[in-house]
């Protein structure tokens, strides 16, 4: 894998971790509602269930996946750590990992650094080009 595809799966990983986390928030939500109403229990060869109980599952295969998919990212956090400490100058190590790192937006970045959102992005471009040669 490139080193700019690397960074980006990075961002897309994070992304979709924070969207598996709003979907658990929501079930967390319905399970937690404690106004059951008697339409709303369904019964199985003898076994009652509730919305709460059939959430159950879900939410712990959503927290299983949210779990994998946190490991890996730390990985790749990881891996492009020790390669951004090695990156000179050190305000390319900043908005590698502003954007990276702690997945800002270009604008975002530009704002803590004080600078133009023009600036963050060539100093991200040319940040990157300097990652993709100690990236292996």
């Amino acid at each position: 894998m490139e080193a700019e595809k690397f960074l980006e799966q990075m961002r897309e990983i994070d992304d979709l971790i924070k969207s598996l986390e709003e979907e658990y928030d929501k079930l967390i939500t319905r399970a937690t509602n404690i106004a059951v109403k008697y339409r709303d229990v369904v019964a199985h060869s003898g076994e009652c269930s509730s919305p709460q109980e059939q959430n159950g599952q879900e939410m712990a295969e959503y927290s299983s996946k949210i779990k994998d998919m946190q490991k890996e990212l730390n990985a790749y956090k990881n891996r492009a750590m020790d390669i951004i400490h090695q990156i000179q100058p050190i305000k390319y190590q900043v908005i590698l990992i502003k954007y990276y790192i702690q997945n800002k937006t270009i604008e975002r970045s530009a704002e803590e650094m004080q600078k133009s959102s023009r600036w963050a992005a060539e100093l991200k471009k040319r940040a990157v080009k300097e990652f993709a040669k100690k990236y292996k």
